[in-house]
């Protein structure tokens, strides 16, 4: 099923720990148990899609001399009955598209087009109501790509880049993300090498033009930010499960899969983000402008869904500490501070409990302690490319931001590495039944009754417990993730060494018998090799994503008939989307089954 350790030596345990697929039949019989075998191996069903696809016309590359027409308006829910959510042209010029929503960052256009041999330049555009370009991505066919904006003054400086790697007669798709500055520009996903500083309000975006493309290139399909939500958080609620029934319910496969691939599909998410909230009898201020952003940009929400479970699903709280932070830190709305602002929300929606006095820590204040100190380079180099999923095993940590200081500055050098920084707990402390007055460490006064801080741990020692909790903090305090987990009669640790690969430390039960400390956040399971099939998953995050929206696609949209095809594509794309087989588990036993 493509699964592949990424920790060392553990091969065969964790192979066992992760026949998920021999789990989830457990229950089955008969021939449910020969499909679901059949699905894992990739062999189930040859499928057959139909061909209809929007096709766009070539144009003459005339773009240069073109006035925009006055009618340029469409409106995007007279055309989600019957394909998925593409943007509709305007009668008077066909490559022009009007925005329906104000752009904001975290939004996202895609565009689809085939190249062919002998195209000319073509080019994808921003403009306003004015007539301002303002971002022109120019493609010049072997030659080079030009970024470039037209304001009031004409054509502004030029940034040039190769031109990218298009293949006569094959699909490509361009993509311009919006950040809170710049606009970055993909091709096939890969982003090219320079980026476009906004030189105009990203706001007066109202145009997407698509210039060029004689000689046979054809412009396919586009893909826009959808119209904002209303206001109401139920009007909201019942808007979202509309518009994904509509492009969804008993619709091929393949359209499906197409209306997941556009930027429309964030409406799943949102979907299912509301849905967890009201089955708490809660709701959002949808009013909120900080809210508002967080459902709408693409990844935001998306990261906020894709990160990890939470417990008692305790969504509403999610958000509005993540919301109060960015209120707090606008840099949260992108970058390594997005991951962390994420990360906090995630796990601090539950309590997150002081090991040395048992008092809640703030997460707010560890949010801004952490970006302070990414600020200031104290983290290690690999914690500011983690994803947010594995932050949560850094701002989780059990002590205290102080402590997290004092380790920083009381750490043996030798251990001052990505690939050493947890296991400095057997050479920081010792193993001892007994303090130094002979109390015992079953006693409460074994640590003389004060707070059992890190510098406390240091001096006096403990066992397996203090070992193990010291090594994890010792690596969480330098960003890198970490946590301790039960093993029969003892307490171990894993952490992300070098930021690559998790490891077991302080260990006597391998990973098979070892599951995540109780007070600590999971998914899925608490075993702990749940934690390397969900590090697997996070490793293509865009697989996993498209993975997700089909799930929920298939449990909560889907005619019933529908659902098992819909599901094994969600583990084809990432087959380790443990929700995902559980789901093809109870799929295998409806009596409608397709």
């Amino acid at each position: 099923m493509g699964i592949h350790s990424r920790s060392s030596g553990i091969n065969a345990e964790y192979g066992e720990s992760l026949l998920y697929g021999v789990f989830l039949i457990s229950e089955m019989k008969g021939k449910a148990q020969l499909l679901f075998l059949v699905s894992c191996l990739g062999l189930a069903s040859t499928r057959h899609y139909d061909d209809n696809e929007i096709t766009l016309e070539s144009y003459d590359d005339a773009w240069m001399n073109e006035i925009l027409p006055t009618q340029t308006g469409y409106d995007v829910l007279d055309h989600i009955e019957s394909v998925p959510k593409l943007a509709t042209r305007s009668s008077e010029d066909q490559n022009i598209f009007k925005l329906d929503e104000v752009l904001a960052p975290g939004d996202k256009i895609d565009v689809w087009g085939t190249y062919q041999p002998k195209s000319s330049k073509f080019s994808v555009n921003l403009k306003d109501d004015r007539g301002r370009y303002l971002i022109h991505v120019d493609f010049r066919p072997e030659y080079e790509t030009v970024l470039n904006s037209r304001l009031e003054k004409g054509w502004g400086v030029e940034l040039r880049c190769p031109f990218p790697n298009f293949v006569v007669g094959e699909q490509f798709k361009i993509t311009l993300k919006c950040e809170s500055s710049q606009f970055r520009i993909f091709f096939n996903d890969k982003e090219l090498s320079k980026t476009f500083p906004y030189r105009a309000d990203l706001s007066s975006a109202t145009i997407l033009y698509l210039a060029g493309g004689s000689n046979g290139l054809s412009w396919d399909k586009v893909s826009l930010p959808r119209n904002t939500l209303p206001q109401d958080f139920d009007e909201s609620l019942e808007y979202l499960q509309e518009f994904v029934h509509k492009q969804t319910n008993g619709q091929t496969l393949k359209r499906v899969k197409n209306f997941v691939e556009t930027t429309e599909s964030l409406a799943i998410f949102q979907w299912q983000l509301l849905t967890y909230i009201k089955k708490q009898s809660h709701t959002l201020d949808l009013g909120d402008e900080t809210i508002r952003w967080l459902l709408h940009s693409s990844d935001a929400l998306e990261k906020i869904l894709t990160s990890g479970d939470v417990q008692d699903d305790r969504w509403k709280e999610v958000v509005e500490i993540i919301a109060e932070i960015i209120r707090q830190d606008a840099n949260a709305k992108e970058g390594v501070k997005l991951n962390l602002a994420v990360a906090i929300g995630l796990t601090f929606s539950t309590n997150v409990h002081s090991l040395a006095t048992g008092s809640s820590i703030d997460g707010i204040k560890r949010y801004h302690n952490y970006a302070r100190w990414v600020d200031e380079k104290f983290m290690f180099e690999p914690f500011y490319t983690l994803n947010a999923w594995l932050m949560r095993y850094v701002v989780g940590s059990w002590a205290e931001d102080e402590e997290l200081e004092w380790a920083r500055e009381n750490v043996l050098d030798s251990h001052r590495s990505p690939n050493k920084i947890a296991d400095v707990c057997h050479s920081m402390v010792k193993y001892t039944l007994y303090n130094d007055d002979g109390v015992s460490v079953h006693h409460p006064g074994f640590y003389y009754y004060k707070p059992v801080t890190l510098e406390w741990i240091h001096k006096i020692g403990g066992v397996c417990g203090a070992i193990s909790k010291f090594g994890t903090s010792m690596a969480q305090a330098f960003g890198i993730p970490a946590l301790p987990v039960g093993q029969p009669g003892h307490c171990a640790y894993i952490w992300l060494k070098d930021g690559t690969t998790w490891t077991l430390g302080n260990d006597i039960s391998g990973w098979g018998g070892s599951t995540v400390h109780g007070g600590i956040q999971y998914t899925w399971r608490r075993e702990a090799p749940f934690m390397l099939m969900m590090h697997d998953a996070q490793m293509d995050s865009q697989s996993y994503r498209l993975s997700e929206k089909m799930r929920i696609i298939a449990e909560s949209f889907s005619k019933a008939g529908d659902r098992f095809e819909i599901l094994e594509d969600a583990t084809t794309i990432c087959p380790q989307n443990y929700d995902a087989w559980n789901n093809i588990k109870s799929s295998l036993l409806q009596h409608d089954l397709k």
